[in-house]
């Protein structure tokens, strides 16, 4: 039962996007807590309601169905993405503003989309900005939580750090066919973040050639189709197709992509 409560705490965890010591912050020594969460050591139930209240998680939700936890966290994540892409403030905003969604983690990340969607990073909370970044160096997995934390928050990394990263995601996910929508989504989202940053940067053709390549073998399915127009679109900006650009921004801009299309392929 113990390794049970700790696997749960640890799916928590990540799921909120925190490290184990933010997890337990003046609850308990983070060294104990990394015990509890392996199962090494059993926790008392006092302490396990205080890591609970200090993280706004109801006792039911603890206790009940997981998959319904995470398919929740999922659903909001995704709402936060098209909200972006689709260059939507008011939508993120009030995303951001739900109190009963408690991943503080998450809600950073939204404050982060929402100030590059007002062309305001700069001004964004330096602290903020290297608790992120902290935030997918100290986890060391790479789940659903970590690579949607890593999608939107790219811009915060020097360009070799994010190389890095990349490639540990490219890595680690090398057969597209043994992952779910979710991770597909997520993986194709960072390749086109990646592609479009290194287009800015002088001898990155390696990485572009890499990351279209990775784009490319992705499986052509519904869910990733505006990530795969995305790649189709930076390739043939570097042949210099204009006719053949101008035909996929059209495909994208009535399909309510306009936004993405000015500020992310065109920029």
């Amino acid at each position: 039962m113990n390794k049970e409560i700790g696997q749960r705490l640890k799916d928590i965890r990540l799921s909120l996007g925190l490290s184990q010591k933010e997890m337990v912050e003046g609850v308990m020594d983070r060294s104990l807590y990394s015990r509890i969460e392996s199962g090494k050591t059993l926790i008392g139930i006092s302490s396990l309601l205080k890591i609970l209240e200090l993280n706004q998680i109801s006792i039911l939700d603890f206790f009940g169905e997981w998959g319904e936890v995470k398919a929740k966290n999922s659903d909001y994540e995704n709402a936060a993405t098209d909200a972006f892409l689709r260059g939507d403030v008011a939508l993120l905003t009030s995303l951001k503003n739900d109190p009963t969604y408690p991943a503080v983690k998450v809600k950073h990340v939204m404050g982060l989309m929402i100030a590059e969607l007002n062309d305001d990073v700069r001004r964004f909370p330096s602290r903020i900005k290297r608790e992120l970044k902290y935030n997918v160096l100290q986890i060391g997995e790479w789940d659903t939580n970590s690579l949607w934390i890593l999608a939107h928050s790219m811009i915060l990394y020097k360009f070799k750090d994010l190389e890095g990263l990349v490639g540990s995601v490219f890595n680690k996910f090398k057969d597209p066919k043994d992952y779910d929508d979710q991770v597909l989504r997520l993986v194709a989202l960072i390749t086109v973040n990646y592609l479009q940053i290194c287009l800015k940067q002088k001898e990155a053709s390696y990485e572009i050639e890499k990351a279209l390549t990775y784009l490319k073998e992705l499986p052509n399915l519904p869910v990733i189709m505006l990530e795969k127009m995305a790649g189709e679109y930076f390739s043939t900006k570097i042949r210099n197709n204009q006719e053949a650009l101008k035909e996929i921004e059209i495909v994208l801009e009535e399909g309510g992509y306009g936004y993405y299309v000015e500020t992310v392929l065109k920029r």
